[in-house]
């Protein structure tokens, strides 16, 4: 026998196939229209089926027909729902107009724009109705909002004004955060302030609230992926610097074990440079973070404190102890000035090195004395009847017993007070060339001669204090060729 194409795909098929497409088509759900064509092809294949066949066995005929009976079933509670439906939306559709015809008593324009649109979304989101009815009410609905459309029309304006408004705001904020995002963040400092910043931006953002439209919406989406990438960066870069802060709380440790083993020192002339450089080396150690610097800083500063303290309490115990010995060394140097040497060398340098011994108990204090009372004391060497030679040993002898409790060097302590009476004599010399130069200019009346006269005792006393100063100087370089 000769099959048809047709004939041909549907002898592939068995009965079951059948029964489970039909299965499939009871319990899937879509279009009703669509749902029937589909039966109708089902059972156009049982038939064709039975041809090629034979009949169904008895199991598959009843599993056929009870499938029909649900698919029927079926079909009619999906008209009975539809059906429904469609009246529902017809009683919600008019019940909204009936509501819209009450808005037209609103006066307050806020509150008729909030009540249109809650019935004007209501109406979107009610389903289809009869078709019959939708024309005219469909109709009925956009003129009724076209007459609210005309009457919110002013509102929408401001409302609108306001949008572009913020819209703008919203741009030239997100150009402030464009810029604060985009500049060069090193220090902690910076990302903190960059932060602060964004925050400031960002509540400013929100205090705006909704804004609608595209260009609003779209500022949106862009500030938080910028906001997002300005945060993750920011977590990348606060590693860097806790390692730096760990480094830096490390090395102010350190400075602070170092003071505080010094902080109770003796040793002046050690422990102030000390002091002076840790200092130096906290500055140049840098940020611990916020959660060390400033507790590292308060124990450091305590400590310095401290110590400072101790030192400013010596300093005027030492200008204390200086006054006072100032005016004995002062009485010894009036002593040494008016003693002469005695014929006698042995009792001369006896008497000389009893000057030197009393001096010595003073030597720490008054220093300038100190190096006063030296040149008096090589003065009166020169005037002994020793040779030569005994006068070069007895003043070394004697400058290196008036010095030896210093700690500073010798030929420091002869320098810097050379340096400070050669400027006191260069001062002094200019003011000498200075009255000599106007001594000129005077007249001869009797006003003039008495001015003159004055100006002349000046000038001999500061010449006199000049020829001193000189003296002086020319001493303490013979010292310092002395001991060099």
């Amino acid at each position: 026998m000769n099959m048809t194409q047709q004939e041909k795909e549907v002898s592939m098929q068995t009965h079951k196939d059948v029964l489970a497409q039909l299965e499939q088509l009871v319990e899937k759900e879509q279009p009703l229209s669509k749902a029937f064509k589909d039966l109708d092809e089902l059972k156009k294949q049982w038939n064709e089926l039975e041809k090629l066949l034979g009949l169904p066995s008895k199991e598959e005929g009843e599993q056929y027909q009870r499938l029909l009976q649900a698919f029927q079933y079926h079909a009619r509670v999906y008209k009975e729902l539809k059906e429904n439906d469609l009246k529902r939306n017809l009683e919600q559709k008019t019940d909204i107009l009936q509501k819209l015809q009450s808005l037209s008593s609103v006066q307050d324009i806020t509150e008729l724009d909030e009540k249109f649109r809650v019935l004007r979304n209501a109406w979107s989101d009610v389903g289809p109705t009869y078709r019959e009815s939708w024309e005219g009410l469909r109709t009925q609905f956009n003129q009724l909002a076209q007459v609210f459309y005309d009457k919110l029309a002013p509102l929408y304006e401001v409302q609108n004004k306001e949008r572009d408004e913020k819209s703008q705001k919203k741009k030239d904020l997100f150009a402030k955060v464009q810029e604060i995002t985009s500049s060069s963040l090193k220090t902690q400092k910076d990302w903190d302030n960059a932060t602060k910043q964004l925050q400031n931006i960002e509540n400013e953002w929100n205090a705006m609230g909704f804004v609608a439209g595209k260009i609003a919406l779209n500022l949106d989406r862009q500030i938080r992926r910028v906001y997002t990438k300005f945060y993750k960066k920011k977590r990348v870069e606060y590693k860097v610097f806790l390692n730096a802060f760990d480094e830096s709380r490390q090395r102010k440790e350190e400075l602070i074990a170092q003071a505080t083993e010094h902080k109770d020192s003796e040793k002046w002339q050690e422990a102030i440079p000390l002091f002076d450089n840790l200092q130096k080396e906290w500055s140049k150690a840098g940020f611990a973070g916020a959660k060390h610097q400033d507790k590292l800083w308060h124990s450091f500063k305590e400590i310095c404190d401290h110590f400072y303290s101790r030192r400013k309490t010596y300093l005027e115990e030492q200008k204390s102890l200086e006054q006072s010995f100032e005016s004995l060394k002062q009485g010894l140097i009036v002593e040494l000035q008016a003693w002469q040497p005695s014929e006698d060398a042995e009792l001369a340098t006896t008497k000389l090195l009893e000057f030197t011994e009393r001096a010595t108990e003073w030597t720490t204090q008054a220093k300038t004395l100190t190096l006063k009372i030296r040149m008096i004391l090589e003065e009166k060497i020169g005037q002994t009847i020793l040779n030569a030679e005994e006068k070069i040993n007895l003043a070394k002898q004697i400058t290196k017993k008036l010095f030896e409790k210093d700690d500073r060097p010798l030929d420091v302590i002869i320098a810097r007070e050379k340096s400070f009476l050669t400027q006191q004599a260069d001062k002094i010399r200019k003011e000498v060339q200075s009255s000599e130069n106007n001594l000129a200019f005077f007249g001869n009346n009797a006003s003039a001669k008495l001015l003159l006269k004055d100006v002349n005792q000046k000038l001999d006393k500061d010449k006199a204090v000049l020829a001193s100063l000189e003296a002086q100087i020319q001493q303490l370089s013979k010292m310092q060729r002395q001991f060099k």
